[in-house]
């Protein structure tokens, strides 16, 4: 009968054990990085063709065409109208600002999210010229 317990018990333990190791692992929750941009920012400028600091707020929201992407309204001061709008491809802790064109102004940058602060380097050119654009973009 002893034995019999004992091939019991050790037989309910490679069952017990079996079934733990089919259960899959728990996936860790799908965190949008570009989540860490969304809101309301307070922008200072300066740049090459304006070198006195200017000061305005844009607003970054998910681009719900591309799944990395925000846009940016208000950018380089052109407005909130939907096509015044700047796309950048969003990773945790950068922005790419690739090639488009905005207001018949051409613009292309990248930048860096450092806790709540935005550093922008980017470009426009009007065709006549290119002005180099430093931006800190505060969290409001």
């Amino acid at each position: 009968m002893e034995k019999f317990i004992k091939k019991l018990l050790f037989a309910s333990v490679i069952i017990v054990l079996t079934f733990y190791a089919c259960n899959p692992d728990e996936e860790e929750p799908f965190v949008d990085p570009r989540d860490n941009y969304v809101g309301s920012w307070l922008a200072e400028e300066t740049s090459t063709l304006y070198p006195n600091p200017i000061t305005f707020t844009v607003d970054i929201t998910l681009n719900p065409s591309n799944s990395t992407e925000v846009l940016i309204s208000n950018f380089y001061h052109l407005g909130n109208a939907d096509e015044d709008k700047v796309s950048a491809i969003a990773t945790k802790s950068s922005l790419t600002i690739q090639s488009q064109s905005v207001c018949n102004l051409t613009i292309y940058g990248s930048g860096s999210l450092s806790g709540n602060t935005i550093n922008l380097t980017y470009y426009v050119n009007d065709g006549a010229d290119i002005d180099e654009v430093a931006a800190v973009y505060t969290r409001q």
